[in-house]
Order: C-alpha cells, then sequence, then structure tokens
C-alpha cells in the first residue's frame, strides 16, 4: 500500500510541475498519434465522452498516456491492439475499431 501512495504522490508532483498534463471534461476529442507525439509529455485522458485515437501505435500509448479514465466511448484504429489501451484504461464504457 506505501508503493501505491508513493505513486500517486509522483503523479501528483509530476502534474504539479507541468511533467504530466492532464486532459479533461471535454465532450470529444479526437487525437492523431503526431500530435501526442509533438506534445511530448506523459498525458493523463479523464471525464471525456468520446475519445477517438487516429493513426496511433502501441508505442504512443506506452510512452505517452499515464491513464485514460471515465470515458464512455474510445475509437481507435482496425487492428489496434485494444488490450494495450487497457492497461491504461479505467471506467471506460466502450472501445470500438474504426
Amino acid at each position: 500500500l506505501d508503493d501505491v501512495s508513493k505513486a500517486g504522490n509522483d503523479v501528483i508532483k509530476m502534474i504539479k510541475n507541468g511533467e504530466i498534463k492532464v486532459i479533461e471534461n471535454v465532450d470529444e476529442i479526437s487525437l492523431t498519434g503526431e500530435e501526442i507525439r509533438k506534445f511530448n509529455r506523459k498525458i493523463i485522458i479523464k471525464n471525456i465522452q468520446r475519445l477517438e485515437l487516429k493513426e496511433i501505435h502501441e508505442e504512443d500509448i506506452s510512452k505517452f498516456i499515464v491513464s485514460i479514465n471515465n470515458v464512455g466511448l474510445i475509437s481507435v484504429p482496425k487492428g489496434f491492439n485494444k488490450l494495450a489501451l487497457l492497461e491504461k484504461a479505467r471506467f471506460i464504457g466502450k472501445i470500438e475499431e474504426k
């Protein structure tokens, strides 16, 4: 339990320092892998009704996405490994391929 508490505190410090950016409280957003790579920061995505991820690779998810929480619908490219996404996700309504 101490490790979980420490990890939570580390994330809070990283958010305060600007190392992690939080994208939240948006009805719909579409992000490309290129946008995520160019942003070049770790991201927490939360409280979004519809999230569309286009032209994204597993490496983008593992390198830049800290977590995806409370999203109604996530749309990913056909053939995308949804298990790689689910490692970072909690409280997701549905994942669809486009």
